[in-house]
């Protein structure tokens, strides 16, 4: 049996009852009297009276059907509601379904892009998480530039005043720039668009610095003061932040260059007297730098460095009179270069 006819059933009962309630109340049981017992006419009051129950009772079923259409309105209603909301309810999940469809796509489709690796390594670089390029893994590659050294030399113990002229000297700066040339190796570790790295490089350049001091009276004495740098390095750290396909960082760490001091004094009435160092030179090191990003494989660095090394004693005697002397020498370079870096390794790894 289906709903609608048990709602007409529990209508028609409801209706029923309520109509025999009714009659109950209007139309209670007649007391029979003589005359309809002995055969005789209704009276024209009894039949006015049947009219007038009969009308009541009239009102009062169309009371009851009113009602009973009212109910079965509300209902219908009801169900019409019941119905459009599940309709929403069935399009929403539809709806969800797709976007989860579609966002798993993207996924898949955004993975793949950040693992292939090209044959020729040409293509365009992969964004990394963050809306960055990645710079992550292992890289090598050279770079060419200028530097520029500075060398302050002190004479502890007015060495140079014992000969036919008095310089004075005291301490003697000089500075010597050029070109320079190296390669640099590194690793970076990023996650998201920050970035750590460890670089190392050696460079090499012929920084060569001569000062001579004539003696103003024309005694012949002459002083000649060589300093030479011939290569140098660094083991430095980097942080810093990836905008888009660009690095930006801050580096730092030990430095070393190969360094060659002398000090040599020509005399007509002494012997010619030398002194010198030379050897590895250690210090720090600390700059700045950017990092472009041409492609999956290949970018473009710039830096600045400043290098600043331990300063450097010399002591020794003297040939003529044994006299006990001593130098101090402290050096700082400033180099400047632009290199290209090669990302090494499949360029999915790390990313």
């Amino acid at each position: 049996m289906n709903q609608k006819n048990v709602e007409s059933r529990l209508a028609r009962t409801f209706g029923l009852g309520f109509l025999g309630f009714g009659l109950a109340l209007t139309c209670p049981p007649a007391i029979p009297d003589a005359s309809a017992q002995s055969g005789q006419a209704v009276s024209v009051e009894d039949y006015k009276a049947l009219q007038d129950r009969v009308v009541r009772l009239e009102a009062l079923l169309e009371k009851v059907s009113n009602q009973l259409e009212q109910k079965q309105a509300a209902d219908s209603q009801e169900r019409q509601q019941r119905l459009e909301a599940e309709k929403e309810i069935g399009a929403l999940r539809t709806e969800m379904t797709k976007v989860k469809t579609l966002s798993r796509d993207n996924f898949e489709q955004v993975s793949a892009l950040r693992t292939s690796a090209p044959v020729d390594g040409g293509s365009k670089y992969a964004p990394a998480r963050g809306g960055c390029v990645t710079f992550q893994g292992a890289f090598l590659g050279g770079n060419v530039g200028w530097a520029y050294n500075d060398t302050n030399w002190v004479d502890r113990d007015a060495w140079v005043d014992n000969f036919s002229t008095d310089w004075s000297l005291g301490t003697v700066s000089s500075a010597e720039d050029g070109i320079s040339g190296g390669l640099q190796a590194g690793y970076n570790r990023q996650r998201d668009c920050t970035l750590f790295g460890l670089v190392a490089d050696v460079s090499f350049a012929d920084l060569d610095q001569s000062e001579l001091y004539d003696s103003s009276g024309g005694t012949g004495t002459a002083l000649t003061i060589n300093h030479d740098v011939n290569a140098w390095g660094t083991l430095r750290t980097r942080a810093g932040v990836v905008v888009d396909n660009l690095l930006l960082y801050a580096t730092g760490g030990l430095a070393w260059a190969d360094i060659d001091h002398s000090w040599t004094i020509t005399d007509p009435n002494n012997p010619t007297q030398s002194f010198s160092s030379n050897g590895v030179r250690w210090g720090g090191v600390g700059g700045v730098g950017t990092q472009l990003a041409i492609n999956d494989r290949v970018s473009l660095s710039s830096e600045l460095l400043y290098l600043k090394f331990a300063e450097e004693s010399v002591s020794g005697t003297t040939v003529s009179n044994g006299q006990p002397v001593s130098f101090d020498s402290q050096d700082s370079m400033w180099v400047s270069r632009l290199g290209v870096n090669f990302k090494l390794g499949p360029l999915g790894s790390g990313q």
